[in-house]
């Protein structure tokens, strides 16, 4: 079932925005994006010796993170389906990390293998957001969390007519500066607007029927949401 975007016009943006994503990113975050990384990964518990999963990994940033706050102790993959992003993602020299192409929908990894699967700004990017919720519950092991940064409408009326003008009018200019393809940021920006936040993803993920828990904090007003699903 479709939800989202055709994915081949998906992957082929990223491979087109891979050399600019990391400082295009900074720009249209305000450079809040890594600090709200950071807190994903601090909410998710993450151990030494965790057995981790980032998928969408972009150029890296989010499993990077997981590395170093564990310095190193555990096993860490970065997946993503642009091998653009990828190469940007491997040049960052931190080669204990396995950088693999995949996707999201489809992953080759074998039942309840991760203590922790990750995604950042992805899902609302895949075209069967269903099935990747499906595959990233079935690589969890019993007890493994599913942690998950988006975007979305915010769910405070008071937020929502800055973050609308922010979103629609100022990132599009930020994005499009910094990587000369402003019709890709026009695209991210509609995609923001569009994708469930809050408790409407938390009942999507609910629908896959694996998880016994799962909770959602907001950003920055809603400029973001963090979740986290914890399988049964």
């Amino acid at each position: 079932m479709k939800q989202g975007p055709e994915s081949s016009k998906i992957q082929s943006l990223f491979n087109n925005l891979a050399g600019s994503y990391d400082k295009g990113n900074q720009w249209i975050t305000l450079g809040l994006g890594q600090s709200w990384k950071t807190k994903l990964i601090n909410w998710s518990d993450a151990q030494p010796g965790d057995q981790i999963l980032d998928c969408a990994t972009g150029t890296g940033d989010l499993i990077i993170g997981y590395y170093e706050k564990l310095k190193a102790q555990g096993r860490f993959i970065g997946t993503d389906f642009s091998e653009k992003m990828l190469e940007h993602a491997r040049v960052k020299n931190h080669p204990d990390i396995e950088f693999e192409w995949a996707d999201a929908t489809d992953l080759k990894f074998e039942d309840h293998s991760f203590d922790i699967v990750s995604m950042s700004y992805g899902l609302r990017n895949v075209e069967n957001r269903f099935k990747a919720i499906f595959e990233m519950s079935r690589v969890l092991k019993p007890g493994g969390r599913l942690m998950i940064l988006e975007t979305g409408p915010s769910p405070y009326f008071f937020m929502r007519p800055f973050l609308d003008f922010y979103n629609s009018k100022i990132m599009p200019l930020l994005g499009g500066y910094v990587s000369q393809q402003g019709d890709s940021y026009k695209y991210l920006s509609s995609s923001t607007q569009n994708f469930p936040s809050g408790k409407k993803l938390c009942n999507m993920i609910q629908e896959n029927g694996e998880f016994k828990s799962i909770e959602y904090k907001t950003i920055f007003g809603g400029a973001s949401f963090m979740y986290k699903a914890i399988k049964k």
